[in-house]
């Protein structure tokens, strides 16, 4: 689909300018790989405050697999990282070109990075921090997330300030 230099001005560029198909076509792929790793994790994630080891696995085999599990989740983060950065990219564009401060193109990215961030505290800390706060945060998310949708997917170009 994005091949050399689109690729390159697309993910890995904050000038110029793109259409509203052009967001949404570099949007979707940046999601759907987000998605589909973010899903691998949470079904191989250990949980922290129920551990519970398997007594059919030896001690050696289960070593492996947490080793394994942690350098997933190594490689996951980098690459959430450089999804973040890409997106973060391809917003500016399309702020720049609505008329709009380009810094907001890291809005949603920052914004998922720390309701994450809250989601892994939470429950480590729930005598301290009440879980209406995981709540809030996840709302925040989501008026985010759906603000820079309609801004930057849905809203008309025509309508953007000149």
């Amino acid at each position: 689909m994005f091949q050399g230099k689109s690729f390159q001005f697309l993910y890995r560029e904050d000038k110029g300018e793109i259409s509203q198909s052009l967001w949404w076509a570099g949007t979707w792929p940046l999601a759907a790989v987000l998605l589909v790793l973010s899903l691998i994790w949470l079904m191989i994630a250990p949980d922290p405050l129920h551990a519970s080891h398997s007594h059919f696995l030896s001690k050696t085999m289960q070593s492996i697999l947490q080793l394994l599990t942690y350098f997933y989740l190594l490689v996951y983060g980098i690459i959430t990282m450089l999804i973040a950065i890409s997106h973060t990219f391809l917003s500016m564009k399309r702020l720049r070109a609505l008329h709009q401060p380009t810094g907001l193109g890291g809005l949603v990215p920052f914004t998922v990075l720390v309701v994450a961030a809250v989601n892994w505290l939470q429950p480590r800390m729930s005598d301290e921090m009440p879980v209406w706060s995981l709540w809030l945060a996840d709302g925040v998310l989501v008026a985010v997330v759906l603000f820079m949708i309609y801004d930057l997917g849905i809203k008309s170009d025509k309508t953007a300030p000149h």
